[in-house]
């Protein structure tokens, strides 16, 4: 048995690879592969306050990512729903950070040479993990959803941000 097994192992990757072989080598490149962009080096600042992102320790640790290398600077902005199936996606005054706030942060990454990147979040405030959100109306929500994001984006161009990550999970 041991050795038929091994037998029959051993046809069995074989076929595979010449298989992958087959498939994959079929056409050969015509032309050298393009060079991809400049690494990123990027560390997320998070703050779940309304005025965090202008206080003292959010310039400090700006200038603490710029310090030790990072091109990137992604802020984070986080919106809520009550429940999983909720339609309404909304800020809560207590603890999405203001756009004033957001726009400080982005502002000072920039003055420190990093590149700004916002990102927005949908938590559950009954705590569920978003990775669940399952609206009972999806095109309610995503209505809610862009009231949302439509001032967010506007800011983000203001300031110069490259990049406006929309998604996680």
């Amino acid at each position: 048995f041991t050795a038929v097994h091994r037998i029959l192992t051993v046809v069995f990757n074989i076929t595979v690879i010449g298989l992958v072989c087959l498939v994959g080598c079929q056409r050969l490149p015509t032309a050298p592969a393009d060079i991809s962009p400049a690494a990123i080096h990027g560390i997320t600042l998070v703050d779940w306050s309304p005025t965090g992102y202008s206080k003292t320790i959010a310039d400090s640790a700006l200038k603490t990512i710029a310090t030790i290398g990072a091109t990137h600077v992604v802020i984070l902005v986080t919106a809520y729903q009550s429940n999983r199936t909720s339609n309404d996606v909304h800020i809560d005054n207590a603890r999405t950070p203001t756009f004033a706030s957001v726009r400080t942060a982005l502002t000072r990454g920039v003055s420190l040479g990093l590149k700004v990147v916002v990102k927005p979040h949908v938590d559950l405030a009954d705590g569920t993990w978003r990775g669940f959100i399952d609206p009972s109306d999806p095109a309610a929500w995503f209505e809610s959803y862009q009231q949302f994001l439509g001032p967010l984006v506007s800011l983000a161009e203001s300031v110069g941000a490259g990049q406006f990550v929309i998604g996680t999970e």
